[in-house]
């Protein structure tokens, strides 16, 4: 059986809240009224010593009593005048004439009002704080559930949540695991459909080929080779993208200097005009074959549409920054979101007879986004366009000086 504690942590949130300002209420109102009464003292003060004083005052001689007076700061000795008592004093008759008149301190009957500060001050701390930590324990899982809501988002991977706390935010958990669940489902369904797919048409493609190798005209033979290397070239880009939202391939640690330096390699190998500019060595924990596509695909589209591409690298207090640029027409401000949307092609220049499929900026910010970084592209005054990738830490920057710029 569970204890009434488990039960009330397990009850709605409506219920805890009003609990919460129940019990802070009842507290606030108990400590108080303790206050109160530590402090409201109505039976007259230091009864006793004045009745010590008065059975005193009333055995010496009269030519002793003014000694004894001045132990006590709030009696008077003087001739008695009238008697009874009055608000802030009361006068006692010696039986010779003389009256003594003791008075009340100022403020009250004791003047004592000091211990209700402390008790007040105790109130206005305690009662915030217990109630800012309650309020923490019963949205403390609502906090969880937004941070795993956040990751899953940034990264695609799935983060299986722990169904605790008051009932409404169980049941969020509960229907956040199978909605990742059906996600994850509904990926891998699609990726083994389009891999069925791929292999189809590349298999009626290689049958195209070996069919066209036969044909006696050279130009209609090049041509129609030429259809099929494209078209094989978007069947691969298409697995890429799909396999790349996916993201099971595990995370390493890599010199991103090296992979950079070693595309820009490839493509002067090609005669290509690509340049490298950054430190000899920056380790980084990401998935290479994902990264490494991501940052090919956009090294060759400013090769193809840019004529060039000068690749920067530097390491940031927050993580590294890599930066692609051209010397081409640039893309138009208004679709430099839309360029990133799969096989959309910005203008009739970017077709099919460059070899594109629409497909590498798409699976660049998928690559980006799936390592919690930031793409975003610019054109350059002087003519191209800049695409910069920004990847968060964690970043441990290899040691060695930074290597200049190699065209």
């Amino acid at each position: 059986m569970k204890s009434p504690v488990i039960r009330l942590a397990r009850a709605g949130m409506a219920l805890q809240i009003a609990i919460i300002v129940l019990v802070g209420t009842l507290l606030f109102h108990g400590l108080l009224s303790l206050a109160f009464r530590l402090t409201d003292d109505r039976r007259p003060p230091h009864r006793g010593e004045r009745e010590s004083m008065l059975q005193v005052l009333m055995i010496v001689p009269a030519s002793e009593r003014r000694a004894v007076i001045a132990a006590f700061p709030d009696a008077t000795l003087e001739r008695c005048v009238a008697s009874g008592a009055t608000d802030v004093a009361s006068s006692y008759p010696l039986g010779d004439g003389d009256c003594v008149t003791l008075r009340d301190p100022p403020g009250g009957p004791r003047g004592d009002f000091f211990p209700l500060v402390p008790v007040l001050g105790s109130v206005a701390i305690l009662i915030p704080l217990l109630s800012f930590w309650a309020a923490r324990r019963v949205t403390a899982p609502l906090a969880r559930l937004a941070d795993s809501v956040q990751r899953l988002g940034a990264s695609g991977e799935p983060d299986i949540l722990i169904a605790e706390g008051p009932e409404e935010i169980r049941r969020v958990a509960r229907a956040y695991n199978t909605m990742q669940s059906q996600i994850q489902d509904l990926l891998g369904e699609r990726t083994r459909m389009l891999a069925a797919l791929s292999h189809d048409i590349r298999t009626i493609l290689t049958r195209l080929a070996l069919r066209l190798e036969t044909v006696s005209d050279d130009e209609t033979r090049e041509k129609g080779l030429r259809d099929i290397q494209i078209m094989t070239g978007m069947v691969a880009s298409t697995m890429a993208f799909v396999q790349g939202l996916e993201r099971h391939e595990p995370m390493e640690s890599v010199d991103l200097a090296s992979v950079l330096e070693t595309l820009c390699d490839e493509y002067r190998d090609l005669d290509f005009p690509v340049s490298y500019d950054g430190p000899a060595a920056c380790r980084y924990p990401c998935r290479p074959h994902q990264l490494g596509r991501a940052l090919r695909n956009v090294i060759d589209n400013a090769v193809k549409y840019g004529g060039r591409a000068d690749v920067t690298l530097t390491t940031t207090g927050t993580g590294v920054c890599i930066t692609v640029a051209d010397d081409g027409p640039g893309i138009p401000e208004s679709e430099h979101e839309r360029v990133f949307e799969p096989f959309y092609r910005p203008d009739t220049a970017r077709n099919l007879a460059t070899g594109g499929s629409g497909l590498g900026l798409a699976i660049l910010r998928s690559a980006v986004l799936a390592h919690g970084g930031e793409v975003t592209l610019a054109n350059r005054d002087a003519g191209g366009l800049v695409v910069t990738i920004e990847l968060p830490e964690p970043v441990s920057p290899g040691s060695g000086p930074s290597r200049p710029a190699q065209a």
